[in-house]
């Protein structure tokens, strides 16, 4: 109850919130390095899903700046500048197990946007979210070949997905949960993978 009360009344997630920011250049990250700093002094690392020290600054610095990158080169729009009606599509971290197993009939996400932006109306565009944590781990071409389907835009990464949701006429995703949050705002939404909520939906 609580879970769907944040929801329609627009509460802040703590998790999600915490995700929005992950890849961003702030102090946090700071406090980060030297909680890793601690576990390789103290040999507390595992080995089994953890690399070396160097391996895991080298890739979060990879991935910040990768962010920046990106952020300043691509083609994103702003929710204050859409003027027509538009279906919402957010898009899956990946590789991730909800889209590579239980969602893989439409885990390649461009060919998914692709076909939605195929039966959309001309009266609508498409636009498509960014997930958070994927920002920055996704080379530069991805966000290029979405912006080539046509009547497709990409929403700004640091955009609230709430607000996006609720100026949407429609919500799609392959097995994503911002189809349920959607359902439990009151607006249209579906899943392509039957999910455990669609009876919710």
């Amino acid at each position: 109850i609580k879970s769907i009360d944040s929801v329609r009344k627009n509460m802040k997630v703590p998790y999600f919130y915490q995700v929005q920011n992950r890849n961003r250049l702030d102090l946090r990250r700071f406090k980060i390095l030297f909680r890793l700093i601690l576990l390789s002094l103290f040999k507390n690392r595992n080995p089994n899903i953890q690399g070396s020290l160097f391996d895991d600054i080298f890739r979060k610095i990879n991935i910040v700046v990768k962010s920046i990158y990106q952020r300043k080169t691509g083609k994103f729009v702003f929710l204050k500048d859409i003027k027509r009606p538009f279906v919402f599509i957010s898009l899956h971290l990946q590789p991730e197990a909800t889209i590579d197993i239980v969602g893989q009939n439409f885990e390649n996400q461009i060919e998914f946007i692709k076909k939605i932006s195929e039966t959309t109306p001309n009266s609508h565009i498409v636009l498509v979210k960014e997930h958070p944590h994927a920002f920055g781990n996704r080379p530069n071409y991805f966000y290029k070949l979405i912006n080539e389907i046509s009547n497709t835009f990409l929403l700004h990464p640091y955009e609230d997905s709430r607000t996006a949701i609720k100026k949407s006429d429609l919500v799609i995703s392959n097995t994503g949960t911002s189809s349920l949050e959607a359902a439990i705002m009151k607006k249209r939404a579906i899943t392509a993978t039957k999910m455990y909520f669609n009876n919710l939906m």
